[in-house]
């Protein structure tokens, strides 16, 4: 993928002036992908897949810019991703070939035109991520792709937002980022969290200006340790302080995590 400065260069440049600027949003359950991003390999992933049936329809082997990464198995119903095309098809008509073209397992939600200037991967201002707990003795089946179950204790969902105030500001979120990952700037802003349960299913909402990797997952394992009672909620304070990935809680699975919005 291009860095910022690049994509200034990409644009401007006389081969994408003659081209339209086309911007998806893209719901999928990435349960059978290898998370969104093309890779080396037979890996199949959700850009990938779109990239072949924009050229089935299209006739051009284009880059498609995503607005994030999304790992194996995460979900999304507002990921939003922009490519240049000569395409003269009008937005519905181009919507309506792509999901003819696409597995039911994934589909477009819109099709738009936008200015040559815009880009869905670097003009983000904020994410929506939601992640689904199961808070139920026995797992269900129907489920099992969207959620992660967790039995045994009932989360006392009010500790878990007394935790999760800790988090709303703008930190150093390097306790909740992966360790295998290393970053100059770990800085970012929670702009909200919300957590609401409805009988068994827990959701639980972040918002922000963006995520490190892995940075929802370990937030949600930290709240659910809260939410068991092995965690106080104003640890959160002196887990950020640490800035060690130790600290925090676990990893949870990829399953109940889906990108919801991305705003511009």
């Amino acid at each position: 993928m291009l860095d910022n400065k690049l994509w200034l260069v990409y644009i401007t440049s006389p081969m994408q002036a003659k081209k339209r600027n086309i911007k998806l949003v893209i719901e999928y359950d990435g349960t059978n992908y290898r998370g969104w991003q093309s890779q080396s390999g037979n890996h199949v992933t959700v850009q990938e897949t779109i990239m072949d049936a924009i050229k089935q329809i299209t006739g051009e082997r284009v880059i498609l810019y995503g607005a994030g990464r999304t790992d194996s198995g995460v979900h999304a119903i507002g990921q939003t991703a922009s490519f240049y095309s000569r395409t003269k098809i009008p937005p519905e008509r181009l919507r309506a070939a792509l999901n003819s073209n696409l597995p039911k397992d994934i589909s477009i939600r819109s099709v738009e035109y936008m200015k040559s200037s815009f880009s869905a991967q670097f003009q983000v201002k904020s994410k929506t991520y939601c992640y689904t707990i199961l808070n139920t003795e026995f797992p269900s089946a129907l489920m099992r792709n969207f959620s992660y179950h967790v039995s045994k204790v009932r989360l006392d969902t009010k500790k878990m937002k007394q935790a999760a105030r800790h988090l709303v500001g703008t930190y150093d979120f390097r306790s909740f980022a992966s360790a295998s990952r290393k970053k100059e700037n770990w800085v970012r802003k929670i702009y909200s969290i919300t957590i609401a349960r409805d009988k068994g299913i827990i959701k639980i909402v972040v918002r922000g200006n963006g995520f490190l990797y892995n940075m929802v997952r370990n937030i949600v394992g930290t709240l659910i340790l809260a939410g068991k009672g092995s965690m106080k909620p104003e640890a959160i304070k002196e887990i950020l302080k640490l800035k060690d990935r130790r600290k925090a809680g676990p990893n949870v699975p990829p399953q109940g995590l889906c990108l919801m919005k991305v705003e511009y």
